[in-house]
């Protein structure tokens, strides 16, 4: 049953046109984005008590350029928090990306009744001049936001020059709508690294130093640059690549010689503005970058050259790629139209993603038509790892093997791993019992092929961690 709903107050006056339901060219927006929990549970006994807190947060994405954050702590009586907008972050577009609640140490920041200092990091959001086909730079959307969880308080903030930010990076000049993936990397409970990626084609780390003022609190700079951004005046069109989703980071610790550990970051390129457009050579990308568990300084960060598209390994069509260890990462050409609108997915070695290729318009049908697959790949190099195309109990792979069609319309969601419930206690007297093994779903369809082995409890080890 419906405990509440929360109708933000400038979309009250929407209520009466939604009623009237009058004809319109443009379909109506308004709380279109995705919403987010923060959930302290102090002892962690799995029931909402004492000090707990439960605060959800969510943007308007499509509807407009507004943040808001709810105590639903006591779920049968909600309050809200408070509303930031684009008066309050200077900057901000619509606000697309899911703000992602972590700790942050900031020396000096009056965090308000948050004593653990937790935080929101979220981009800058969506600049409407991307509905534009051709190349542009935005003026809204391009930085990256750290806040107060429970006050909103502005605490840190990144964007380029002339933004007043505490932190200038010269190439953020694209917006920059998906989640910021924030990586706590020694398991302190505090975040240490940052990625994200822009509309420009390019992807950003930072590496976050806990305890330090917000001029000083986190070092970065572009990480690589893969579409249209930092090419010659006038770029082609067919190089516009946009990244729309969150950078997906996975530890690789390889066996191959000479490769030692790196943190792997899957994306995929798309225009999903305008998803059936067919102008633009959308590609997959997996980038390596080596420097793991190691933060760098500003002078380093500003010594990197930035992977671009020319010096990645091109495996589209190389069925068994041998990848040399000083490789930056490797790309794979998507064909005619076909483009990434959905994060991708790490696990088991093996990277997930969906993809849309649109097909021939039938004239007069306001029905779109298009076509979804699923991709898996090898996280070391592309390579097909299993049959996904071919008849059963044919392991013969070949290039096709990367994907399968998938049947649902629309776009396709990213990929889900389900981790089934197991009770050891529940096995039979005298039987060995092993958990079941995960599960993996795209939107209603299963993912293939199925996990033949269970999760298992696995440890890292770090020389002079505490």
């Amino acid at each position: 049953s419906e405990l509440w709903s929360f109708v933000p107050q400038e979309l009250l006056p929407d209520l009466k046109t939604l009623f009237d339901d009058p004809a319109a060219s443009d379909k109506h927006y308004g709380i279109d984005g995705s919403l987010r929990s923060l959930v302290f549970d102090e002892d962690r006994n799995g029931i909402i008590s004492g000090n707990d807190r439960v605060y959800l947060y969510f943007g308007m994405r499509r509807g407009g350029d507004t943040y808001y954050a709810l105590d639903v702590t006591d779920k049968a009586s909600p309050q809200l928090m408070w509303i930031k907008d684009g008066a309050d972050y200077a900057g901000l577009g619509q606000t697309w990306s899911t703000p992602l609640a972590t700790r942050v140490d900031v020396s000096g920041a009056a965090y308000t009744n948050n004593d653990e200092q937790f935080v929101l990091i979220f981009g800058g959001g969506y600049d409407t001049s991307q509905d534009n086909e051709d190349y542009s730079a935005d003026s809204l959307g391009n930085g990256i936001y750290m806040v107060d969880a429970v006050s909103g308080a502005l605490l840190w903030r990144a964007g380029g020059p002339g933004s007043g930010a505490d932190m200038i990076v010269n190439e953020m000049e694209n917006a920059i709508p998906g989640d910021v993936r924030v990586i706590d990397l020694n398991q302190d409970g505090f975040a240490d690294r940052m990625y994200a990626a822009d509309m420009g084609g390019r992807v950003f780390r930072f590496d976050v130093f806990n305890g330090q003022s917000p001029t000083s609190l986190v070092t970065g700079g572009m990480f690589a640059t893969l579409g249209a951004a930092d090419l010659a005046a006038p770029p082609p069109l067919s190089e516009n690549r946009r990244f729309y989703n969150s950078p997906d980071v996975s530890l690789v610790n390889s066996e191959l010689a000479g490769v030692p550990p790196f943190l792997n970051i899957a994306i995929g390129s798309g225009y999903r503005a305008h998803p059936l457009n067919t102008g633009i050579q959308d590609r997959f990308y997996g980038l390596r970058d080596p420097n793991v568990f190691t933060k760098l300084t500003q002078p380093e960060f500003d010594a990197i050259t930035p992977i671009t598209d020319a010096v990645l390994d091109d495996v589209t069509s190389v069925l068994g790629p041998v990848i040399p260890p000083s490789s930056r990462g490797w790309k794979i050409n998507l064909a005619g139209g076909e483009k990434v609108l959905a994060e991708a997915r790490t696990f088991d070695d093996q990277v997930f993603f969906t993809s849309l290729t649109p097909l021939p318009q039938e004239p007069n049908s306001c029905l779109p038509k298009a076509q979804n697959r699923l991709y898996v790949v090898d996280v070391l190099d592309g390579s097909p790892v299993t049959n996904l195309d071919g008849p059963a109990g044919d392991e013969d792979l070949t290039l096709e093997d990367r994907s399968r069609k998938l049947e649902q319309g629309g776009i396709a969601p990213e990929v889900v791993f389900l981790f089934p419930e197991y009770d050891p206690t529940e096995c039979p007297p005298g039987e060995t019992c092993e958990p079941p093994p995960p599960e993996c779903l795209v939107g209603v369809e299963k993912c293939e092929p199925d996990f033949t082995n269970a999760p298992v409890r696995t440890f890292w080890r770090q020389d002079g961690a505490e």
